[in-house]
């Protein structure tokens, strides 16, 4: 299944508009009424409406409106687009991000308490990408790079933004969202790529705001945790669950494995092993490992033969060397045999 590009409700009111040097700026920076601003998106008139009077409602940026009829193009500026905008490029400048606990929750149907695996921390990235897609070739080795020509069959992923190590090794995919709802096919591909993932609701807010966002968990989620998938639950002590202050059902949810999840995985599984079966290069390493079988059984045949040889040899030259001692130990032997018996002989006669 092709990967579903993201899609953008246009905003009427905006929360940001390029300012009369064309420098984009946010609402609370903004004064009142007509001073020169513009769309970011259709680069048409706007005007600030800064709710003084209301200071509990939103102020916004609108456009100054405008006759349709006669042509002109609605706009389709997001808000929501603009600010995940902001949300990467902050990210690729500042090249980290705080990541929740990792919690072990109970199987479904089981009222246990849930384990902490690993606590809250910081993640930092050596190089951050943004967009990147993820796909697997058809021998199902994992590949990446920007916008790949490549069937749509093999797609797996694109995350917003990617952590990558020292050693180029990507180590962290960062989805932005609107809420932290995951499908059963995006579960699946998570764990045939086994990078850890997670989505980030970017709050409505200045450049700072959602700057400050990334240095605190509240609105994130695990959508794949590496060390929760390959741990298997174990009941413990109410004290051994200490910190845990509640049941997150959402991220349970996130985490628990439905059936179609289940089958799907195997499946992939199966069809990876295939491809491996099937793929060129398991033909050729099958068919060097044919050949080194068959060198190694020849040089074994030769080196039989030669020490078979050898032993022949041996055994020859042995008894070459030995051939005449024996001869004379048995002639010595039978000359004492006749001494001893001419003796008896003797003695009887004189004793008679």
């Amino acid at each position: 299944m092709p990967i579903q590009k993201k899609t953008y409700e246009p905003d009427k009111e905006t929360d940001r508009a390029k300012n009369i040097k064309g420098e984009i700026i946010y609402i609370d920076d903004a004064e009142s009424g007509r001073k020169g601003y513009s769309c970011i998106g259709c680069d048409k008139p706007m005007q600030a409406n800064i709710q003084r009077k209301n200071p509990t409602h939103q102020s916004y940026f609108s456009h100054i409106p405008v006759d349709v009829s006669k042509g002109e193009k609605k706009c389709t500026y997001s808000n929501r687009e603009q600010r995940e905008i902001i949300a990467s490029d902050i990210l690729q400048r500042i090249k980290r991000i705080k990541v929740p606990d990792v919690v072990k929750y109970p199987p479904k149907g089981i009222d246990k308490n849930p384990v902490k695996l690993k606590h809250s921390q910081f993640i930092d990235a050596f190089k951050v990408r943004s967009e990147l897609t993820f796909y697997e070739d058809e021998e199902g080795n994992i590949h990446y790079g920007k916008n790949p020509e490549i069937n749509d069959r093999y797609l797996l992923l694109r995350p917003d933004v990617t952590f990558f190590n020292h050693n180029g090794d990507p180590i962290l995919f960062i989805e932005l969202v609107v809420t932290h709802k995951i499908s059963d096919e995006k579960k699946i591909k998570l764990r045939r790529l086994g990078i850890n993932t997670i989505s980030i609701i970017v709050p409505r807010g200045s450049d700072q705001e959602i700057e400050e966002n990334f240095r605190s968990v509240k609105n994130v989620k695990w959508e794949y945790n590496e060390v929760e998938a390959s741990t298997t639950y174990l009941s413990v002590s109410n004290r051994a669950t200490e910190g845990i202050l509640e049941f997150d059902k959402q991220q349970r949810g996130i985490f628990g494995e439905t059936t179609l999840c289940r089958k799907s995985r195997i499946n992939n599984t199966i069809r990876t092993i295939k491809k491996c079966l099937g793929g060129k290069s398991y033909h050729r390493t099958e068919q060097d490992f044919r050949r080194e079988i068959f060198r190694i059984k020849e040089a074994t045949e030769r080196e039989e033969k030669k020490l078979a040889e050898l032993e022949s040899e041996y055994q020859k030259e042995i008894r070459a060397e030995y051939a005449g001692g024996n001869l004379d130990i048995e002639n010595q032997g039978r000359e004492v045999d006749s001494k001893e018996e001419s003796l008896q002989l003797g003695l009887a006669t004189k004793n008679w």
